[in-house]
């Protein structure tokens, strides 16, 4: 059986309040991926995926020194770009990616990453969770990414008893007041490694402990 949902609702300034902490805590919404343009947000967004953000930032500086445009990368060797990844996981599957990306924004969009949902995910390597970062860091859309972070707070917080990403970010949406959907991705990431993190959660540390409906 699983554990009870709590029933967040939009209007209920007492619920309301539990976002409310958590933005006072972890402050306004910033990338964690280091970027200059939005290509290179995508790119580092793309690379993430069963990487650590802090690896990933550790290798991007060389890679978009040398192929930090759509044009750059898309005329570079698959080699060439896996030296740039080889400590990535994935590195291989990553560098196909990227490359195969820079080659059709050259082609088909006039050099420049799209701003729509549709066009995003038909990218290589771009799935919903990527798209819905991407558009909510880049247009401040009200979308949720769900990953690892996200899917373990919201099962231990009780506002989804699922494992399948889309029905978490389901229930995310009914859940979790309005005005805070731009930012739930960015506070739940930002707690679930601050404090409440996989192996060992700081419960003495944390701001909405008495909310919590984890059973550790």
């Amino acid at each position: 059986m699983g554990k009870k949902i709590i029933p967040i609702n939009p209007l209920n300034q007492t619920q309301s309040r539990i976002w409310e902490t958590l933005s006072s805590h972890y402050g306004l919404p910033k990338p964690f991926l280091n970027h200059q343009t939005p290509f290179q947000h995508l790119v580092a967004i793309i690379l993430s995926a069963q990487s650590t953000d802090a690896m990933v930032n550790t290798i991007s500086p060389n890679l978009f020194a040398k192929y930090g445009t759509p044009e750059l990368i898309s005329q570079a060797s698959l080699s060439e770009i896996e030296i740039c990844l080889k400590q990535l996981g994935l590195y291989r599957s990553k560098a196909k990616h990227i490359h195969a990306l820079g080659q059709i924004l050259c082609t088909n969009f006039n050099h420049t990453v799209p701003s729509s949902y549709e066009e995003l995910i038909s990218l290589p390597g771009v799935g919903r969770k990527t798209a819905h970062v991407y558009l909510n860091l880049t247009y401040n859309l009200p979308l949720i990414g769900v990953d690892t972070h996200v899917l373990r707070l919201s099962k231990r917080m009780g506002l989804s008893d699922s494992n399948n990403p889309i029905k978490v970010e389901q229930d995310l949406y009914k859940h979790v007041p309005v005005s805070f959907h731009g930012n739930v991705n960015y506070l739940l990431v930002s707690h679930g490694r601050a404090i409440c993190t996989a192996k060992k959660p700081n419960c003495i540390a944390c701001p909405i402990h008495s909310v919590c409906t984890k059973l550790l």
